[in-house]
């Protein structure tokens, strides 16, 4: 009888946190609010021409997109120092 209620209990810890797990993962591919892509190119040149294209061209942006235009672009904007005067 426990092993049985044990069982039940692992199953059903095991079941809420999948659901958990694919409610977080699910939210990266909402779209991005106006704040969060103001947040993002507000920091990045790179990024802000990036996401300025995929706005002409009507794509979504996604919040997902912001993470990997953030990363994408980080070095570029690094590198671009070098060329300020």
């Amino acid at each position: 009888m426990i092993k049985k209620l044990s069982i039940a209990g692992g199953s059903t810890l095991l079941l809420s946190v999948c659901v958990w797990v694919g409610f977080v993962i699910s939210s990266d591919f909402d779209a991005a609010s106006v704040s969060e892509i103001l947040a993002v190119t507000d920091v990045s040149e790179c990024a802000k021409r990036v996401l300025q294209e995929a706005n002409r061209d009507a794509r979504l942006i996604k919040r997902r997109d912001l993470s990997k235009v953030s990363e994408m672009c980080g070095p570029i904007d690094r590198q671009s120092l070098a060329f300020a005067n």
